[in-house]
């Protein structure tokens, strides 16, 4: 696929998405649902594609697609909280998290946090849905703009008004407002109006409930909102009918609540949220004398009221499917997590740290050249013929306290075991971690390596009498290539003619000496005073396969 193709795919996805959100508002979320997915097809396979940029460049089209599948999966999380399916809401919001972490898109995260709380009050737990909200508002706060934080504080008024706290519910929508009349959100001014008004006729300040209602009614109109449009209409009939209100008047009442009807059976809009205003209906027909019309009405509140018995009958049954489900997901996921701890557990006991970080990454094919690195080699002297007459359980305790004994000084000096062969082991330094002074770290850890070790008893008790162990170690430096071998046991080795010398210094050593080259002499003396290391010169010798070499043996120097 070009570049330009990616591009209007790209935009197919987009205009899918603005369809998708245009769908969604007039109620319509299975179409909704329907183009969210078509976006995702086309965007997901475009995330793999390597030539369309870096994703932390805002103006590459990898950055576009990764927005836009965070605005696509965002879009799938709205419209599951809709159809009140809460698992999958969590679901598309976990992965529109995950792709909007990639890019630093805050903005994302936090309405993300605002759709959580959304949830939780949908399953009745208004204090986790506060704790999302706060959640929300400490992204917006530190990241976003200002207006990002009108939906989150609209949902804690919600939250508020639920838990029962109506003072911090109004202040939470007062301070929603401003924000949305400052940024000229006209989406969320008509809304907060609406539900600041029915707040104030809760407390009896009728004049300002008619304020905001008005408001509210207006904004409406002008946003073509026909459900909000009916159920401020509605609130004004309630108010209207306050007879300890100022302006108390059953027949603006009355036409206020038939106005809403109108709109309602106009409109197709559902009647469940509008349900009180028949029985109010009713109330004022009963105290004209209309009979007939106020058991119409009356009838039509009784059918209502059983739809809501039977949704709440639904409710706590999503309810417990939401508790199931996610008390299975959770069990899921820790042994998920476990199985991922093992293998991350085992792959930094089997390779290298930083490569171990690289494996988990996603890497499969790791090949690395390093200008120049120091390779070791060591050998245990004489301990085929020893071992022969050991028990197996005490050589190999024997060779793990060794050999632990190595690992615990070559990570001392930022060395790295490469492996062990029978009692034979091999380490690098200046790869896959780069030192500049690699040789003289390896220098230091050949020296230590020769110190005298005390072993535990229970490996003495099982050696010859007299017995003495000794190391003859080889050492070398030069250019290497190193990287992962194997695709079901993976392993990190180094290869090159470094290591081959490496090997031969060792092969030719003698017993209780480390032997080294002269490139690996030179390289020391540049990095090195030479204060605690003293090379004794060796001679020339043929070492097999490349003819004569000058070498020395590697001493601590006698202070």
């Amino acid at each position: 696929m070009t570049f330009d193709q990616a591009e209007h795919q790209v935009e197919a996805a987009i205009e899918l998405l603005n369809q998708a959100r245009e769908v969604y508002n007039v109620y319509n979320y299975r179409d909704s649902e329907l183009l969210a997915n078509n976006a995702l097809v086309i965007l997901l396979p475009l995330e793999q594609l390597l030539d369309i940029g870096d994703e932390e460049d805002t103006d590459s089209l990898k950055y576009k697609v990764i927005f836009q599948i965070a605005h696509a999966y965002n879009r799938k999380m709205v419209i599951a909280i809709a159809l009140t399916d809460f698992i999958s809401a969590f679901d598309h919001g976990t992965l529109s998290i995950t792709y909007a972490e990639k890019i630093h898109y805050y903005n994302r995260i936090c309405q993300i946090y605002a759709n959580y709380s959304a949830v939780y009050m949908g399953l009745d737990e208004d204090f986790r849905a506060i704790e999302y909200c706060y959640k929300a508002l400490a992204i917006a706060g530190k990241y976003c703009e200002p207006s990002f934080s009108i939906g989150a504080l609209s949902n804690l008024g919600e939250a508020y008004l639920r838990s029962g706290d109506h003072n911090k519910s109004l202040e939470c929508s007062l301070k929603a407002l401003a924000l949305s009349e400052e940024v000229s959100s006209s989406e969320y001014i008509h809304i907060l109006s609406g539900n600041i008004g029915v707040l104030y006729m809760d407390t009896c300040e009728y004049s300002k409930a008619l304020e905001y209602l008005l408001k509210a009614l207006n904004g409406s109109i002008t946003q073509n909102d026909k459900h909000h449009h009916a159920l401020w209409l509605g609130y004004l009939g309630h108010l209207y009918c306050k007879e300890d209100f100022e302006g108390h008047d059953s027949q603006i009442a009355s036409e206020y609540l038939q106005l809403s009807f109108s709109i309602i059976q106009e409109n197709n809009v559902s009647k469940y949220p509008h349900r009180k205003n028949y029985s109010l209906m009713a109330e004022l027909y009963q105290m004209n004398g209309q009979h007939d019309r106020a058991y119409e009405y009356l009838k039509t509140f009784i059918q209502l009221d059983n739809e809501g018995k039977s949704a709440d009958a639904k409710k706590e049954a999503i309810k417990f499917d939401f508790a199931y489900k996610t008390a299975e997901r959770d069990k899921l996921l820790a042994v998920e997590r476990a199985e991922a701890d093992a293998i991350k557990h085992l792959l930094h006991k089997t390779l290298p740290k930083s490569i171990a970080e690289r494996v988990i990454k996603g890497e499969t094919q790791i090949a690395d050249y390093f200008e120049s690195a120091s390779i070791l080699f060591a050998d245990v002297v004489g301990f085929t013929g020893i071992s022969a007459k050991m028990p197996p359980e005490a050589v190999l305790r024997f060779m793990n306290f060794l050999f632990e004994h190595f690992d615990s000084i070559a990570e001392k000096h930022g060395c790295e075991r490469i492996k062990t062969i029978g009692d034979g082991y091999m380490a690098v330094c200046g790869a896959p971690l780069k030192y500049e002074n690699h040789t003289v770290r390896l220098a230091f850890m050949a020296m230590e390596m020769m110190d005298d070790l005390v072993l535990p008893y229970d490996i003495l008790i099982h050696l010859p009498v007299g017995t003495v162990f000794e190391l003859r170690i080889g050492i070398h430096c030069g250019e290497i290539t190193a990287g992962l071998i194997g695709t079901g046991k993976l392993a990190y080795d180094i290869y090159g003619d470094a290591v081959n010398i490496a090997a031969r210094m060792e092969s030719h050593g003698e017993p209780g000496k480390i032997h080294v080259s002269e490139e690996f002499t030179r390289a020391v003396e540049v990095h090195s005073s030479l204060s605690n290391i003293h090379f004794t010169p060796r001679g020339e010798m043929d070492i097999k396969g490349k003819g004569m070499m000058k070498t020395y043996f590697l001493e601590r120097a006698i202070q």
